[in-house]
């Protein structure tokens, strides 16, 4: 039984040369691919895919309800099915905690690595779920476990003991203390340590993905959100899984560092985030090149006319240059319609409301500048592969 802090250590990975280059083109390749949109459209396609982050966080705890579906609820649309009405629920309230976090860290300094922070987490999430069970344990939303742990081969620390490994924890990896690589490091070795603590009944791998984000996005605020670290977890469930438990080892010899638990293990765990982010950000990357969306955005129009695209009617070409300006210039006035297509004013409008009535374009109101929407049934034919 883990009843001292100091059975945590080591508390960072032990880098090599080829790992901190590694480190080095993450944050390159993040940061360049923020750059390659608009403010406004980046901000767009964060905000949707922060529905395909709860569909890859959810999917991982075996709900597999389809980033449709949680559109669907994002707008009070549910199921008739009370199962999936409450799995669309479990997911709405994902991305409406991912909100909330980030209207926090907008609007206060928080302390994302604080215990408050990860009990506000888990709060924001249970206390809104139907009451659930785990081992006839009662969920208590927003407080730390008060009995023992065993996970697989995993025996986490002592309850009694959370909140001193979690001050250590605090202590430890907040990115405000730390520079350069090294926050990468913490932000590999502290989604470890968070499980590995497990310091709620139930729920650790939703706050410590959750907790990651976050943690992800204050570190490296322009590129992150238009990939998420869930994704590559969920697709490589086995290997995250087997990771995590390799990194929850005792120490295994004189060759495996001087902590208490395995360097190896955390050095393995690390490598695989550090992996994932990059596979995360190259994916993307490829994706949203200029050239490429535009042709997508032409060939999701194109397909419709052609009677390619379920449950869709056909539009007009013209609406290919609407959607390519928005895109590209982030957002336009309603008035520049006519110019944009090259049509007379009251088909330019006829067509660009009709884009906004299927949310392809969004207007903060009646009658504002228009921009990209990026509906949910859109995003498979512009970024393939995303969900």
């Amino acid at each position: 039984m883990y009843n001292h802090p100091r059975q945590m250590t080591p508390h960072f990975p032990q880098l090599s040369g080829d790992q901190s280059d590694q480190i080095i083109e993450l944050i390159k390749k993040s940061s360049e691919l923020g750059g390659m949109l608009h403010p406004d459209t980046r901000q767009k396609l964060k905000n949707v895919l922060k529905i395909t982050n709860s569909y890859y966080s959810n999917l991982i705890e075996g709900n597999k309800t389809t980033p449709y579906e949680i559109e669907q609820a994002m707008h009070n649309d549910y199921s008739d099915d009370p199962v999936k009405r409450e799995l669309q629920l479990e997911s709405k309230i994902h991305v409406d905690v991912q909100n909330e976090i980030e209207q926090d860290i907008v609007q206060a300094n928080t302390n994302i690595v604080s215990q408050d922070f990860l009990k506000t987490i888990h709060l924001r999430f249970y206390s809104r779920l139907p009451q659930k069970y785990q081992k006839d344990i009662m969920i208590q939303p927003g407080e730390f476990r008060n009995h023992e742990v065993v996970v697989g081969k995993h025996v986490a620390p002592a309850h009694e003991t959370i909140t001193k490994f979690l001050k250590q924890f605090e202590s430890l990896y907040s990115p405000k203390k730390l520079h350069g690589i090294r926050k990468y490091s913490s932000a590999a070795a502290s989604h470890h340590r968070l499980t590995w603590i497990h310091p709620f009944s139930d729920g650790n791998g939703r706050v410590s993905r959750l907790f990651s984000d976050t943690y992800l996005s204050t570190i490296e605020p322009v590129g992150y959100g238009l990939w998420r670290i869930s994704r590559g977890f969920a697709r490589n469930k086995k290997e995250y899984l087997s990771a995590l438990s390799n990194a929850d080892l005792p120490r295994q010899g004189d060759l495996d560092g001087r902590g208490n638990l395995s360097q190896k293990g955390l050095n393995y765990f690390c490598s695989f985030f550090w992996e994932t982010c990059m596979d995360q950000v190259s994916f993307i990357s490829h994706l949203l090149h200029l050239e490429g969306m535009l042709d997508r955005i032409k060939g999701y129009v194109q397909m419709r006319n052609n009677y390619m695209i379920p449950d869709t009617s056909p539009i007009q070409n013209e609406a290919i240059y609407l959607l390519q300006e928005a895109f590209v210039k982030g957002k336009f006035n309603r008035g520049e319609a006519s110019r944009i297509t090259n049509l007379p004013e009251r088909t330019a409008r006829s067509i660009l409301s009709r884009l906004v009535k299927e949310r392809l374009l969004t207007s903060e109101t009646p009658k504002g500048p228009v921009s990209f929407g990026f509906p949910v049934k859109v995003i498979q034919y512009l970024i393939p592969g995303i969900a």
